[in-house]
């Protein structure tokens, strides 16, 4: 995306309220934290927001229509806590990486140029091996791959 901010991993938003649709009520230390955030840009948080979407807690996609500031919480440096209200609309993970220039290569098990199993006796062999399931790990570090164990 053009212009694409991670809530959660700013320290100066402090909460986010997304229970009311098309909006989004921010939390924040310092209202200039909001400055970059002109009509289009993605507004992304996770989990750690607890926004609830159908019930469940997942991460949320917004894209920003306008941002207005609650002026009574904030000072002329927007140094005090306050709240934003954000105008969103329905944004999606794809539009994290509209315009982006991404490259990805892939090589099957088996091919010569695989960083773990170049060849499918390595593949035989690694299927058994603590060392190659640690090897394993280190590439793909969130899937379970001691299911033989």
């Amino acid at each position: 995306a053009d212009n694409l901010f991670l809530l959660h991993q700013e320290p100066r938003v402090l909460a986010v309220d997304c229970s009311s649709p098309g909006y989004l009520t921010i939390s924040v230390s310092d209202a200039s934290v909001a400055s970059s955030w002109v009509p289009g840009t993605l507004l992304v948080g996770d989990k750690s927001l607890g926004c609830l979407l159908d019930g469940r807690n997942v991460p949320f996609y917004r894209g920003v229509k306008s941002v207005k500031a609650n002026d009574e919480n904030f000072d002329s440096t927007g140094s005090e806590t306050g709240s934003l209200h954000v105008e969103t609309s329905e944004a999606s993970v794809e539009n994290c990486f509209k315009n982006a220039d991404i490259k990805y290569r892939s090589v099957p098990v088996g091919h010569a140029e695989h960083p773990v199993f170049p060849n499918k006796a390595s593949l035989r062999e690694g299927l058994n091996s603590t060392d190659k399931r640690r090897q394993l790990r280190s590439i793909l570090p969130d899937i379970n791959f001691d299911w033989r164990e």
